[in-house]
């Protein structure tokens, strides 16, 4: 009887360990995959991650109670495995792979923020799905004070500088503005 070549069998393991789900983005990186939870939420399985653990271009809108912490588990798996979300806060320092993103010329300021490091930008000059919240929630006083967040935001993609660009009193004036 004929046994397998050692190295023919180690991309055998291999690769049906990779067809796991979660697999592929773990060994990537190098990180275990998190739990993701059950589906009991009134919004699982509606292919937006609703779980405030996560952050990234592939969250639901809106304000994400702790109520849906851990029952969103589908969602957030496959959108996991896709790298459309990650970790609050870890997307840098787990390796994942940023695009290419030229930061030149943007002032990211400092992080001097209360809200410095908690995986939402919150500096007014910038926009998009990584942010804290529409500009109306926005202040001054976060104003190149949330450097860490704002340059990870921008470098996977999920925040962008302002446009027209954001001149101090704008988040104050937003909030003055008549609702629709």
């Amino acid at each position: 009887m004929s046994h397998p070549h050692p190295a023919a069998l180690a991309c055998l393991v291999l690769g049906l360990l990779l067809s796991l789900p979660g697999a592929a983005q773990t060994a990537r990186v190098g990180v275990e995959a998190p739990w993701f939870g059950e589906d009991s939420s009134r919004w699982a399985r509606d292919g937006a991650c609703d779980d405030p653990r996560f952050v990234g271009p592939g969250m639901s809108r809106g304000p994400h109670a702790d109520a849906d912490l851990g029952v969103d588990g589908e969602d957030c798996g496959k959108l996991y495995e896709q790298g459309q979300v990650w970790l609050r806060g870890t997307a840098l320092r787990i390796g994942l792979p940023t695009p290419e993103a030229d930061a030149s010329g943007i002032d990211f300021g400092s992080d001097s923020s209360l809200y410095a490091f908690d995986g939402e930008c919150d500096d007014p000059q910038f926009d998009g799905p990584g942010m804290s919240g529409p500009l109306e929630r926005l202040d001054d006083m976060n104003l190149l004070a949330d450097a860490a967040d704002c340059r990870e935001g921008f470098e996977f993609g999920t925040v962008w500088p302002r446009q027209p660009a954001y001149e101090p009193g704008d988040a104050e004036a937003a909030r003055m503005q008549p609702r629709r």
